[in-house]
């Protein structure tokens, strides 16, 4: 049996609504509202919660750029895990496209009676409703096409250098408290120290500040790449494991203690920030963007 056209025509209808679920609520709408795609947690973190971080920083001084990291925590034990992109993406999506589908077919239902009404006063309304109905789609598109312009011209919270919660359950809360790869206010001028609670200080820090007993932070001349790689060495060569490495943050453990490395961003328009060693600006001396909390957890 060949199908009708209306079958045709719902059927790529479906297909449409499943497209906008995915690409339009899920993941545009989603990167302004993250907990949008929580309704596919029972699926793709079956053991525990869906939990979002977001990581701001600066590209240029009129741009930022904002990124999203889903974690699939454990209830029992806290321990994250990463999850894939596509997979919360598709099954949240496909969730949003079908009740865009099923709006979708109640209001194409009720227009389909309204316009079969032969009253004239219903006849001269329904020019209007099609112009409007379009118009909703035009701005539809268009607003989702301009999301991206709108989310980096969105100001970046700036932190200030605090020390984690001293009541967090959890290592991985006060992992995630740390204001990794954010904007950070630091005003200190203090001389920073050679090594604090037996962690060493980079050299090439230029200032430093005791937050508290378990807290210590400091400015430092070099690139993100460089402070990852002189903290890997130098605890490692202390006895120091690497237990987790995420976006300009890591965590290292020996016996029962944990250390936390942090990097993140000066808040400072004058200074200009390498991403990598190939954006190194020239010359040297304009380096000094990063502050670098060192948190110890006993």
């Amino acid at each position: 049996m060949i199908p009708t056209r209306r079958i045709i025509i719902w059927s790529l209808m479906f297909l449409w609504s499943l497209f906008m679920g995915v690409m339009f609520v899920s993941i545009g709408i989603g990167a302004l509202a993250p907990h949008l795609n929580d309704i596919a947690g029972p699926f793709v973190c079956t053991r525990g919660q869906v939990q979002v971080t977001s990581q701001t920083y600066t590209v240029s001084p009129v741009e930022n750029v904002q990124t999203l990291t889903y974690y699939c925590v454990d209830k029992q034990t806290g321990a994250r895990t990463e999850m894939a992109f596509w997979p919360k993406h598709l099954i949240a999506g496909s969730i949003y496209g079908l009740l865009i589908y099923v709006l979708l077919f109640a209001i194409w239902s009720l227009y389909s009676r309204y316009a079969s009404s032969k009253s004239k006063k219903v006849q001269k309304v329904m020019p209007w409703i099609q112009t409007g109905f379009a118009v909703l789609i035009v701005v539809g598109i268009t607003l989702f096409i301009l999301i991206p312009v709108f989310h980096s011209m969105a100001p970046a919270p700036t932190a200030t250098i605090s020390a984690p919660d001293a009541t967090a359950t959890s290592i991985a809360n006060i992992f995630q408290s740390l204001n990794r790869g954010n904007l950070i206010a630091f005003s200190s001028t203090d001389q920073p120290l050679a090594s604090w609670n037996g962690i060493p200080i980079m050299p090439q820090a230029t200032a430093g500040q005791h937050v508290n007993d378990t807290t210590y932070a400091f400015r430092v001349a070099e690139t993100s790449e460089t402070i990852e790689s002189f903290y890997k060495d130098a605890l490692k060569s202390q006895g120091w494991n690497l237990e987790e490495s995420q976006y300009m943050g890591m965590e290292f453990a020996k016996d029962k203690n944990t250390v936390m490395v942090a990097i993140a961003i000066l808040d400072d328009p004058s200074c200009t920030t390498p991403l990598s060693p190939r954006d190194t600006p020239s010359p040297a001396e304009d380096l000094g963007c990063y502050i670098v909390t060192l948190v110890i957890v006993p």
